[in-house]
């Protein structure tokens, strides 16, 4: 069987096999222009096997950074209890605890970038090949570039991109352009409204394009996402596009989905025009005065911009949804050799053996310890046994019965404190972490776990105070760092927050 016969077999294109595929990602509603990342897992889902694992962040997150949906503002589906969820939500980098929580060993671990990047430990020994998409490599590229060495596949939505990447050092970077949803870019409607539309996001130089337009023509803006934003293009004889700094955009994509005429800057050095044709399948301009002469002639010249408009909706059907992006990215990585897969499952193996172990330590010594002829220190290494395993509530019992016997070690509230949390019992998690500190006031894991308590239940001013006393204790405390940028981007501090995740991604492991 040839790479392309496996891939396709893997993408359940007949039926008989699918991937497993560990998806990390911070979910975006449809409503947001960084929502690829629902796409992507919508077609993983539909075609394999897929467990989500991310951030529950918080509604505040998404409402600072004007994500949240527009027009009624009803989002009571996307933020049922304030949070969206994941399978698996985020509490900690290392990856190896989240493995212990899969029904089964993936085939494939995939992230993307959102707005917001966590830090993930061990992907150098996941027992799978890894990949990453980023959505806008252009931006930051000195950050995404460290974050990309971490993975075996790295996939970037800009073509111009994919050199700077490889240069730096990431291994198998690929060009994956941007795609479109059938189920949502759609043609909405047949009725034209408007001579030109636009959606999106205003910046000054649309602006003055937009200005220039409309000192001739109707041209109606909103800024809307999803079906409604299909609406508007379905009802504009022409989209008009332009690119911020010379990328392929998603509006390309999900305006030429909807049939109607797509004028758009060529973006020279793109890769656009290795897509698609110019006057077959869009319309490109290459100047003020040329933009304005096009619209201009494709508003009066009904025929032919239809024609142009319906070729370019079935080249983007065909070749360009999110579908095809998927299957593109499968088959590379299946493509590529990958020892240190092979590799880390061996490695992978032994870790698991170890759990088995610990597993069986467990079934060996509960009678013992339940008869109460264990000594204390033994009740708090169970006690840890058993909250690795998951079984929270015994956990507890034996933290409890340790103290009972006069055993006031640091650790045994530290980890009491772990368990509360994970039991939903804040208020006793925190006074047992500040028990923990008040024994051992150099207790930087104390101090952590008192830090994300006190983020979940929104006092971020002492959340920040005990993280910095963390990284005071610990310099090289990943996920203190990591949280920490958390907070500042919940308080809308952006340049606290790209300077914390620097600091979090430089003591990655």
């Amino acid at each position: 069987m040839n790479p392309n016969e496996k891939a396709a077999l893997l993408n359940g294109k007949n039926g008989t096999a699918r991937l497993k595929v560990l998806f990390a990602r911070t979910f975006i509603p449809e409503t947001s222009t960084s929502a690829h990342g629902s796409f992507y897992e919508k077609v993983l889902r539909r075609d394999h096997d897929l467990i989500t694992y991310g951030p529950d962040l918080p509604r505040s997150v998404y409402a600072s950074l004007n994500f949240l949906p527009v027009g009624d503002g009803d989002d009571a589906d996307v933020f049922p209890d304030n949070k969206v969820h994941a399978d698996i939500p985020y509490d900690k980098p290392e990856l190896d605890d989240v493995l212990r929580r899969l029904p089964w060993m993936p085939d494939l671990f995939f992230w993307t970038d959102n707005f917001y990047w966590f830090l993930m430990a061990g992907l150098k020994t996941l027992p799978c090949p890894t990949a990453c998409f980023l959505l806008d490599p252009q931006y930051l590229p000195e950050l995404k570039i460290e974050m990309a060495k971490h993975f075996d596949h790295v996939f970037v939505s800009q073509k111009a991109e994919v050199e700077r990447y490889r240069r730096a050092g990431a291994e198998n970077v690929y060009w994956l352009p941007h795609a479109c949803d059938p189920e949502i870019h759609n043609r909405k409607s047949d009725t034209k409204r408007y001579d030109i539309g636009f959606v999106g996001t205003l910046n000054p130089k649309r602006e003055e394009m937009i200005g220039k337009l409309r000192t001739r023509f109707d041209v109606h803006y909103e800024r809307c996402f999803g079906e409604r934003m299909a609406e508007v293009y379905s009802e504009s004889k022409i989209v008009f596009n332009v690119s911020t700094v010379s990328e392929i955009n998603m509006r390309i994509f999900e305006a030429m989905a909807t049939g109607s005429l797509l004028l758009t800057d060529s973006i020279s050095g793109s890769g656009l025009e290795d897509l698609f044709a110019d006057r077959e399948h869009l319309v490109y301009y290459r100047s003020d005065d040329e933009m304005m002469a096009l619209a201009e002639y494709y508003l009066k010249h009904e025929e032919e911009r239809e024609r142009i408009a319906q070729a370019g909706r079935r080249e983007v059907l065909t070749k360009h949804t999110y579908g095809h992006r998927v299957a593109d990215m499968i088959s590379k990585i299946l493509a590529a050799p990958n020892e240190r897969s092979r590799k880390c499952i061996r490695e992978y193996d032994i870790r698991r053996g170890k759990a088995d172990q610990e597993l069986e330590t467990i079934a060996r010594d509960r009678d013992a310890l339940e008869q109460g002829t264990a000594d204390a220190a033994s009740y708090l290494e169970f006690g840890i046994l058993l909250s690795r395993t998951g079984q929270i509530d015994q956990a507890i019992l034996c933290y409890r019965k340790a103290l009972e016997m006069g055993y006031p070690d640091a650790r045994v509230y530290n980890n009491l404190g772990i368990a509360l949390r994970e039991r939903g019992e804040i208020g006793q998690a925190i006074a047992a972490y500040q028990t923990a500190i008040d024994l051992d006031p150099g207790y930087a894991d104390a101090y952590f776990n008192l830090g994300n308590a006190f983020q979940e239940t929104g006092d971020l001013g002492k959340a920040v105070r005990c993280y910095l006393r963390t990284i005071d204790l610990r310099f090289d405390h990943t996920a203190a760092y990591h949280n920490l940028a958390t907070v500042y981007l919940q308080q809308g501090r952006f340049d606290k927050h790209m300077q914390y995740f620097r600091e979090a991604l430089r003591y990655q492991t």
